[in-house]
């Protein structure tokens, strides 16, 4: 698997030959998990049912089950996708953040938000 590499603030960038850098193999399921779990529901027009509906379940009144049950079931359309091993989330100052542990058929992704 091979899909465009992300820095730490999820923009592509290139490498240290000027070109557009790639992640390969588990990375690769890595960015493609942050990807998915950081799309709004109903922003890609071509897959309209895809994303996490964050404003009826976070922004509005934070309903922490079903926002888990969100992430779960966006993180398991990863290609390779096997379990969701851990999930934890915090809020902070009136910010969300959360972590969940991936395993795909290639090894573990932990993702970020």
């Amino acid at each position: 698997m091979r899909t465009l590499a992300l820095n730490a603030n999820n923009d592509i960038f290139l490498d240290a030959s000027g070109s557009l850098a790639f992640a390969q193999d588990i990375d690769a399921q890595a960015a493609i998990a942050t990807n998915k779990t950081r799309t709004l529901y109903g922003e890609v027009p071509l897959a309209a049912q895809a994303g996490i509906p964050f404003f009826d379940v976070v922004f509005n009144k934070f309903d922490p089950k079903l926002f888990e049950q969100f992430l779960r079931q966006t993180l398991m359309e990863v290609p390779g996708a096997e379990k969701v091993t851990q999930y934890n989330y915090e809020i902070q100052n009136g910010v969300l953040t959360y972590s969940a542990v991936l395993t795909t058929d290639l090894g573990e992704a932990t993702v970020n938000g």
